[in-house]
């Protein structure tokens, strides 16, 4: 442990820290976590390093994106301080909690030394350093939701997965991935906001296709989960990982193409969290058709213009219908050559950045599955995929 010695009256302060306390909503659904953002200013001519840690003796969990920081003279950072209610734990609106920052004064060289690279080890390990400690009390206060009919905020759940677990065949081999399907189902009359969080203990590394998006009221979405192991991580079919659905109400015209920078960085956002197990098994228990291998081997695309979509389904007419979705409407197109095609495409609500679309052409290029049928076109001027309706499919990405 460092040595440390508590803050200085003005002006010997290195930081101050606005607002003084960190105000949360009063959640005791362990299932429910908020957030609030404080800044912290550096009001020296020195470069100040700054480190947050909570004491084990709190009722909840306090953790932000990054716990480290350095501030340049005078200037101010932000921090998104989440708090999450530990399991077993009673709740009180009464809350002794605390959050402690660090801080000390440090050279400009120091930003390129080795110690800057791991400001948490430097400040486990570093003898000789003081730090000052600045202390903010957490308090709680009733939470409130405008619109709903008692102004609480949702306690039942938002969404349902199905299943409520994610199962994959046991591949040993860390060369192999192997993807799992779910469906996630808006269970309320609200458009919900959901994104994935993944354990970093997990012994394997998991991705969602899509990675997160927008349901519409009582809609469902199929989400991709892909298992890939980790090099040097002795696999076991006895399983303890877990990943994590994060799920919050927002509203109708409510738009974001970053969910994760959305659930990092905005203040005051009540969101539900759903914990995904991990079941392996043999694969002789398992059916085909209940999970899927990824094909190493590319594949190509052909790419079509929006006109072709368009002309192959008669302008998008509601008469080409094949059916309508959480993120998006299918239209049944017909080729030049008679065989018929489905155009998903999809609201203006899911996220469009070109890596999550290139992402997704990518995988879905190498899915094999026999209710998952192979993407064969694209069209990249508005984000549109294409495939054949009778064995094959197609998905559209709207700018």
């Amino acid at each position: 442990m460092p040595h440390t010695e508590l803050s200085l009256p003005a002006p010997e302060e290195l930081i101050q820290v606005q607002p003084s306390e960190i105000h949360f909503p009063f959640l005791p659904n362990v299932m429910l976590s908020a957030s609030s953002l404080i800044k912290v200013l550096n009001i020296t001519d020195n470069y100040v390093v700054l480190v947050s840690r909570t004491p084990v003796a709190n009722v909840a969990e306090y953790g932000t994106r990054r716990n480290v920081g350095t501030l340049p003279p005078r200037s101010t950072q932000e921090f998104l301080v989440r708090r999450i209610v530990k399991k077993s734990v009673v709740q009180s609106i009464e809350c002794d909690d605390k959050y402690l920052l660090f801080s000390t004064t440090v050279s400009k060289s120091f930003i390129n030394s080795e110690h800057c690279v791991d400001l948490n080890k430097f400040f486990d390990k570093q003898s000789g350093q003081i730090w000052h400690i600045r202390e903010l009390a957490v308090v709680l206060e009733p939470a409130y939701r405008e619109g709903s009919p008692d102004g609480m905020p949702h306690t039942e759940e938002l969404i349902q997965v199905i299943p409520h677990e994610l199962r994959f065949p046991f591949v040993p081999d860390e060369s192999i991935s192997v993807t799992s399907l779910i469906k996630v189902v808006n269970m309320t009359d609200d458009y919900i906001a959901f994104h994935p969080r993944y354990n970093v203990a997990n012994m394997a590394e998991y991705t969602m296709t899509p990675t997160g998006g927008i349901l519409r009221p009582w809609s469902t979405q199929d989400i991709m989960v892909t298992r890939t192991s980790r090099k040097g991580v002795l696999q076991s079919i006895k399983c303890n990982d877990t990943n994590f659905l994060y799920s919050t109400v927002v509203s109708e015209d409510f738009q974001s193409d970053d969910l994760g920078k959305f659930y990092d960085t905005e203040a005051g956002v009540i969101w539900h969290k759903l914990e995904l197990g991990v079941l392996l098994e043999e694969d002789t228990q398992l059916q085909p058709s209940e999970f899927l291998t990824h094909n190493e081997t590319e594949s190509t695309l052909d790419p079509m213009s929006l006109q072709h979509l368009k002309d192959i389904t008669n302008n998008f007419s509601n008469e080409r219908i094949l059916g309508r979705g959480g993120f998006g409407v299918v239209y049944k197109g017909v080729l030049g050559n008679g065989k018929m095609v489905a155009v998903k495409k999809l609201v203006q609500s899911m996220p469009s950045s070109q890596q999550q679309f290139e992402n997704e052409v990518n995988l879905l290029m190498k899915l094999k599955h026999p209710n998952i049928v192979r993407l064969v076109g694209y069209c990249y001027e508005t984000q549109h995929l294409r495939g054949h309706h009778e064995g094959k499919i197609v998905f559209a990405w709207n700018t």
